[in-house]
């Protein structure tokens, strides 16, 4: 089908589309260091590449143009550009109510860069939507949270990233110029890659079996929530990914989550922690003098 695309329509076109079917697809990124191999805006990349198949899936709704500019919590590299959290969620309630004033009944928000701050931010923000229209729904997750069960929790610029990215954009992917046998603390401070090597586990076919199941999944959620006018059916998806990860992080067996973290030795916890921790906040954006200026400028 040819999406309805909301920068190509006129407004006539736009009121069309949503009597048509009232949805709404948005995607999310950054604009942030992904390695050596990967583009900087992998993030929205990724989250706009599979959110379109599902659009273009399912079949119905219009399709908005991805947000980029907006990275709360990035890495801490070079080429990456960062705004603070505040205002995030305000952003986000106040969206999605001019969407449902357009006449939308439906928001799929897929964001491809996935702190656990904004991932908190689209949860609070759709669920505060949901309990003030009882005839709206909006989802608002990475899209990882429909791919656990394939060990997909997430990670950044490592396999899973690379897998979706080798599957959608081939050509902007560049494993060669990886280095070979980084230590796993080695790959997090000095490549920014956090997860299983690439180098070592990514090839496209994971990517598109990853796209296909989120896919299907996704679209089988909404036809269930279009079919039963159910928040309680997209809450519940979110509670049911907060287990499976504590579920994962089981201090008796740490061996699942080494494995889905790419890590070698127990030890590289501890190693981990303390670069996010204290050695990572050292290149921290300083907001106080900025934040002073706009105070003045108020």
């Amino acid at each position: 089908m040819t999406l309805n695309e909301y920068l190509n329509l006129k407004p006539s076109e736009l009121k069309q589309a949503i009597n048509e079917f009232p949805i709404a697809w948005i995607p999310l990124g950054s604009l942030e260091w992904h390695s050596l191999h990967l583009p900087l805006g992998t993030d929205g990349l990724k989250a706009e590449a599979m959110l379109r198949n599902c659009a273009e899936k399912f079949g119905k709704g219009v399709f908005f143009p991805c947000r980029y500019w907006s990275g709360i919590d990035t890495m801490k590299f070079p080429y990456t550009h960062e705004v603070p959290k505040r205002g995030e969620i305000k952003f986000f309630k106040r969206t999605l109510e001019q969407l449902y004033g357009m006449g939308f009944r439906y928001v799929i928000i897929l964001t491809g860069h996935y702190p656990t701050s904004i991932v908190k931010i689209l949860q609070k923000a759709t669920q505060w939507f949901m309990k003030k229209h009882n005839d709206a729904f909006a989802i608002g997750i990475p899209e990882y949270y429909l791919l656990a069960d394939i060990g997909y929790f997430g990670d950044h610029a490592a396999k899973w990233e690379t897998d979706i990215m080798l599957h959608f954009y081939p050509d902007l992917v560049d494993l060669d110029i990886l280095p070979d046998n980084y230590e796993h603390i080695q790959r997090v401070k000095e490549l920014g890659i956090m997860g299983k090597d690439p180098k070592i586990y990514s090839n496209a076919k994971n990517g598109e079996k990853a796209v296909n199941l989120f896919t299907q999944r996704m679209i089988e959620l909404i036809n269930e929530v279009v079919e039963r006018q159910n928040s309680k059916l997209i809450i519940n998806m979110y509670e049911a990914h907060k287990k499976k990860v504590k579920e994962l992080i089981d201090l008796k067996n740490l061996d699942p989550a080494m494995d889905v973290l790419g890590m070698e030795e127990k030890k590289d916890f501890l190693k981990q922690a303390k670069w996010m921790i204290v050695d990572r906040s050292k290149g921290k954006f300083e907001e106080k003098s900025i934040n002073k200026e706009e105070e003045e400028v108020d």
